[in-house]
């Protein structure tokens, strides 16, 4: 079988520590959540992102800035990985940054030796 690899970094720490954590009741038996509208606190996500990781908007009115398309599409490149870092640090039960791996559809997480 595959060993796949993930870096668990600070930033994806950083991101966990704000999710937003929820019970939701309304589909089958229920199960936790992180809230799709506002994982992270606010309705508008790349603020959010941007504000925990140290991004700061670089383009348009310097008294209305917006963030780049570059920053967008890296902001939104590491909220998607959020779904493996969160799986790595609960199946791992380490929130220590680093490199993990596990076996392909198995995701026994460990750290990488």
């Amino acid at each position: 079988m595959k060993t796949i690899k993930f870096n668990l970094t600070d930033i994806h720490i950083k991101l966990m520590k704000r999710m937003n954590v929820r019970y939701d009741d309304q589909c089958e038996f229920g199960a936790p959540i992180i809230c799709p509208k506002r994982p992270y606190g606010n309705s508008y996500v790349y603020d959010d992102i941007g504000e925990i990781i140290g991004l700061y908007p670089t383009e348009g009115d310097p008294d209305d800035l917006e963030f780049s398309l570059e920053q967008k599409v890296l902001m939104m490149k590491i909220h998607k990985q959020m779904a493996v870092a969160l799986q790595v640090a609960l199946t791992s039960q380490s929130f220590d940054v680093g490199v993990y791996e596990a076996q392909e559809y198995i995701e026994d997480w460990h750290k990488a030796k």
